[in-house]
């Protein structure tokens, strides 16, 4: 009988699936039977790991890459985890062209009959399964249906193990009043008719509701979607019909939520699943006029350029972030939205980035819960003006002094050209 030990090879590079789709059986037999015995395994996973497990892997001389650290962010400061400087669709470009290759493909997904599917990852598990010398799956039990999006025969298939229900994400309280805010101003935003992307982050925690309020009719077309995504659809309002789609109105590359979600996504049919090469396609995102692209993040300049705080390490990579927004700025609208400060009351737009992950023209509008700054069309000073009416009150006059124009001298003399002189 093969077991996976029999599959891995010395200096192979795998693929993991992640979040609540990390295939946890077989990386508990990869860590006890494999790791311990091979050698200068690559590992790559998207987010990594709802528990890290896969970095326990590092301490028998492999490595772990990543495009999206998380909450082994430290350990990719220092080193232990690399990071990739990569969107999600440059991702499955690199996977596509083996320019990222991969030996294995270790995945969940659902089986019916004679076929499985990649769920509720597909994002670029479906690509690396494609291309994979051997693949592993670990099967989802709880699925009533056959879903819809990218499936595969059981025969391409190299070795099965029985998994476990998939783990919900911990439960959310209640918007903040901010956040509640902040969903009214970008609701107002968002035109009848427009397919969505939303991101993740408690700023925009009430955004989903204030659109059912609104009864703003939209389609779904994310990276990533959660428990907002049902209440759009079961408020009415996720119904406007997605050609790419057969119809349907609610596309995503990847499923996870709170244990109602979950079940619900097994259980209704409502997702269609796509892989990374669609659902994460700036081209594709452009031409679903009107795109509305709804994210957040971490810090903002006052040039209106996103990115992460000037004293944080250097290790956040775009994600989805960039291929959305790309396709908001070119299709309809690219909105950033967050709290004006942090937790700890530093003001989340900054006279400067320590890194920047979005220039100023993927950028349409800016929203806090003090208002809405709309950046299109606009030149850097008027920017730097919309920008501090919408930053904390607390934070405007430093932010303000930090970056005033220079002054002038107007007494002395401007400068003036000289002609050359003949030699």
């Amino acid at each position: 009988m093969t077991m996976l030990h029999d599959l891995v090879k010395d200096h192979d590079a795998l693929y993991f699936s992640s979040g609540i789709a990390e295939p946890s059986a077989l990386i508990d037999e990869l860590l006890a039977e494999v790791a311990p015995k091979r050698d200068d395994l690559r590992l790559f996973q998207v987010m990594t790991g709802s528990n890290g497990r896969l970095f326990e892997a590092v301490r028998h001389g492999h490595h772990l890459l990543t495009p999206a650290p998380g909450p082994l962010r430290e350990e990719a400061a220092r080193g232990e985890v690399e990071v990739l400087d990569l969107s999600m669709r440059q991702c499955a470009a690199a996977i596509e062209t083996r320019d990222l290759p991969f030996d294995g493909a270790l995945v969940t997904a659902v089986r019916f009959g004679d076929e499985i599917a990649l769920v509720p990852a597909t994002d670029l598990a479906a690509i690396a399964f494609e291309r994979a010398r051997f693949r592993a799956v670990e099967v989802l039990p709880g699925w009533g249906h056959r879903p819809t999006g990218p499936t595969f025969s059981v025969a391409d298939v190299d070795y099965f193990v029985e998994g476990t229900a998939i783990a919900a994400l911990p439960a959310t309280g209640p918007p903040s009043a901010a956040a509640r805010r902040i969903g009214e101003l970008v609701a107002d935003l968002v035109p009848d008719g427009a397919v969505l992307e939303l991101g993740v982050g408690g700023a925009l925690a009430a955004v989903a509701e204030c659109l059912v309020e609104l009864q703003r009719r939209v389609a779904i077309h994310s990276g990533l979607v959660s428990d907002w995504a049902r209440q759009l659809v079961e408020g009415g309002v996720a119904t406007v019909p997605l050609e790419c789609a057969g119809g349907r109105s609610l596309v995503a590359a990847v499923a996870m939520g709170s244990d109602g979600f979950n079940k619900w996504v097994a259980e209704t049919n409502a997702v269609t699943f796509a892989d990374s090469r669609h659902a994460h396609d700036p081209g594709h995102l452009m031409g679903l006029r009107p795109f509305v692209a709804i994210n957040s993040a971490m810090a903002l300049d006052l040039h209106g350029q996103v990115g992460v705080f000037e004293d944080t390490s250097d290790s956040h990579p775009p994600g989805g972030l960039l291929d959305f927004a790309i396709g908001g700025a070119y299709g309809g609208l690219s909105i950033i939205a967050v709290t004006s400060q942090t937790r700890d009351g530093r003001s989340r737009i900054v006279p400067r980035l320590g890194r920047v992950q979005l220039t100023r023209s993927l950028v349409s509008h800016v929203v806090t819960e003090y208002g809405v700054a709309e950046l299109r069309g606009r030149s850097l000073s008027e920017c730097r003006t919309a920008l501090l009416e919408v930053a904390h009150p607390d934070h405007r006059a430093a932010l303000m002094e930090a970056t005033a124009p220079p002054t002038i001298d107007k007494r002395r003399p401007p400068a003036t050209a000289t002609e050359p002189r003949e030699s």
